[in-house]
C-alpha cells in the first residue's frame, strides 16, 4: 500500500482559502491547537494544515504518482507563490509487503516538483505496528 499526500502547512496563516486556489477539497484541514487521536495517543497540532491524500495502486504506482503531480503542476504558479509563505511538500508513504521495495520516480515527476519548489519526503513504514504499539509476536 502506498499513499501520496500534498500538504501546505503554516504556523500563522489560516489555510481555508487554499481550497479555492487549488480547486479541490482537502482530505485534511486542521488548525493550530486542534487535537486528534492517532495510534492511541493525543496529538495537538502546532500549525495549520491543508492536505490532500490519495491511496496509490502499487501496480500502476508510477503512473498514479505522475497523474497526482501533474494535477498539481497545472496550478504551478499558485503553488510557487504558496511556497514563499508556507511550508509545501509532497509526502509519499510506503507500507511495503516485503523488506525490499523499490519506488521509482521518473525524471518528469522530479522535474515538475522542482519547478513548483515542492519538497519531497518519502517514508517506508515496515514497522508501523511497532510504532503504534500494536506489535504482535507471531512465533510459536
Amino acid at each position: 500500500m502506498t499513499y501520496i499526500e500534498f500538504s501546505i502547512r503554516s504556523e500563522h496563516h489560516d489555510l481555508s482559502n487554499i481550497t479555492s486556489l487549488i480547486g479541490t477539497e482537502p482530505t485534511y484541514l486542521f488548525k493550530k491547537g486542534e487535537e486528534q487521536i492517532a495510534c492511541g495517543k493525543t496529538i495537538i497540532y502546532n500549525d495549520n494544515c491543508w492536505s490532500i491524500k490519495k491511496e496509490i495502486n502499487e501496480i500502476n504506482e508510477e503512473a498514479e504518482i505522475f497523474t497526482f503531480v501533474d494535477f498539481l503542476y497545472c496550478k504551478k504558479d499558485i503553488i510557487k507563490e504558496l511556497t514563499k509563505i508556507h511550508t509545501v511538500y509532497l509526502w509519499i508513504t510506503l507500507y511495503p509487503d516485503s523488506y525490499q521495495y523499490n519506488l521509482y520516480l521518473s525524471e518528469d515527476i522530479l522535474k515538475m516538483l522542482g519547478e513548483m519548489d515542492i519538497a519531497l519526503n518519502v517514508t517506508s513504514m515496515q514497522l508501523q505496528e511497532l510504532y503504534c504499539g500494536q506489535f504482535r509476536n507471531n512465533t510459536k
